[in-house]
């Protein structure tokens, strides 16, 4: 109670005890099916009930597009959910390296870019701090936008896992603004023979474990193949080379396409594949369906993919926000917003966040 500032607050005090007695009720009652998304269990994603809860409150400049909080990132498909990805005998020296030098992937986009020194091309008021306020669910893993600058006192294990020292909040530094990745290949990190070389063979990596996929959905290959040679459903021009992004394109114009948008899902039957029976059979499904699907479809394109859980904050959500006279924004973020997306891996850019879901 102390630390609300009363008689403003008040009112935000009755609501933080309101929810927090409803989430006691849940737990106790094993009724936690809350609006956020599953971590990758894609075989849980038909008992999520949005209850419009704050999750998180975010504090960072405002901004003309959305803001994507990536939170869970999977790497393995099983088929009924994207699992982290297991670290391999082939990723030992790079954890070694990363280790030694700093250069860890969570970090390369935001080292690159601040090693770009000419500040007249980089986004003015872009750079700018993130502060995090984890109000429900203590997460192992940070809600990290695009691109950030993970300081010393965060965890950084594999090559996905961002974890805070303090789990209830905490602060980082990102480059808020998009086009400031088109900036990244002219780094002068990249004539730096250490990070030079740790950056190939991450590469290397990537495509060794972000290409698998499973063998037993050939229907799905042939839909890829259809889209990608322009053999079928209306596309033209067979052996014209497709950028990764043409190809996350047409994949998406044939969900949108071919398959319904929305909340209300049938469970996944057992011993069903989620990507096959979402595209030919379920054919309904909200952000993680979409993602699941697409990041097993642009592997079959060969497109390295992870799938990735978390929050979208959209330019009109922020029309009842908070903002300071330093244009910064304090949002409370709800299960409303709770989203999956796709990140493709381009040597020139790293990870790069693709919308998945129609619209």
């Amino acid at each position: 109670v102390a630390g609300y500032d009363r008689p403003e607050n008040i009112k935000q005090l009755r609501t933080d005890f309101k929810d927090s007695i409803a989430d006691f009720i849940d737990y106790v009652f094993g009724l936690d099916n809350d609006g956020s998304l599953r971590e990758g269990q894609l075989y849980q994603m038909d008992d999520r009930v949005i209850k419009n809860r704050r999750y998180l409150t975010i504090k960072a400049p405002a901004r003309s597009g959305a803001t994507y909080l990536r939170g869970y990132v999977g790497g393995t498909y099983t088929g009924d959910s994207f699992q982290p990805t297991v670290t391999e005998e082939i990723y030992n020296w790079l954890e070694q390296s990363y280790k030694s030098s700093g250069y860890y992937p969570q970090n390369m986009q935001g080292k690159l870019l601040d090693a770009y020194k000419d500040e007249n091309k980089i986004v003015k008021n872009s750079y700018a701090e993130v502060t995090i306020s984890n109000l429900r669910r203590k997460k192992d893993y940070a809600f990290l936008t695009y691109i950030p600058l993970i300081p010393g006192n965060f965890n950084l294990s594999g090559d996905a896992v961002v974890e805070p020292a303090n789990k209830s909040e905490y602060t980082y530094n990102a480059y808020m603004d998009d086009t400031n990745k088109f900036l990244l290949k002219f780094s002068s990190l990249y004539d730096d023979s250490e990070f030079s070389s740790i950056w190939q063979e991450y590469s290397k990596y990537v495509k060794n474990t972000y290409l698998k996929y499973p063998t037993n959905i050939p229907e799905i290959v042939d839909i890829v193949e259809g889209l990608k040679n322009g053999t079928g459903y209306g596309y033209k021009g067979k052996g014209v080379t497709l950028t990764n992004m043409e190809i996350a394109d047409r994949i998406r114009e044939y969900l949108k396409a071919n398959t319904k948008y929305s909340l209300e899902v049938d469970k996944l039957p057992e011993e069903k594949d989620f990507v096959k029976w979402f595209v030919t059979e379920g054919k309904t499904g909200y952000s993680a369906h979409y993602a699941a699907s697409m990041a097993v479809m642009l592997r079959m394109a060969n497109v390295p993919t992870r799938y990735v859980e978390g929050y979208v904050i959209l330019p009109e959500d922020l029309k009842e926000a908070h903002k300071d006279v330093n244009g910064y924004y304090t949002y409370d973020v709800t299960d409303y917003s709770a989203h999956a997306w796709v990140e493709i891996y381009d040597v020139n850019y790293g990870w790069i966040p693709i919308e998945a879901t129609p619209g």
